[in-house]
């Protein structure tokens, strides 16, 4: 996402916003394989409903709290601050740290 924002032209633009489609289609579907991996049977169609509504259901949420905040200050500050926080999530989002810490209690 930092190099969609960096770039200048569209040839770039566009090669990055290819990786970070494909990117965004991996990252969802081992999201979601570790998820239901993690879950009984039972559960899962109850927690899927949650899971697809937590992705589809808060982008209008986003457009709206985000919106405004793209025409005061533009859409390359507010890029990189995604790919920080986006950075930030890959490192509290941790499965396997989370699985070593409930493997040692």
């Amino acid at each position: 996402m930092a190099g969609f924002a960096a770039s200048r032209s569209a040839v770039p633009a566009f090669i990055t916003g290819f990786f970070l489609g494909v990117s965004y289609f991996f990252t969802t579907t081992a999201m979601s394989t570790v998820m239901q991996g993690r879950l009984a049977p039972h559960e899962r169609g109850r927690t899927m409903a949650l899971w697809f509504m937590s992705f589809g259901g808060t982008v209008p949420i986003g457009n709206m709290v985000f919106g405004p905040l793209v025409d005061q200050y533009g859409t390359r500050w507010l890029l990189f601050l995604g790919a920080a926080w986006a950075l930030v999530l890959a490192w509290w989002c941790n499965t396997r740290a989370i699985d070593e810490r409930a493997a040692a209690l």
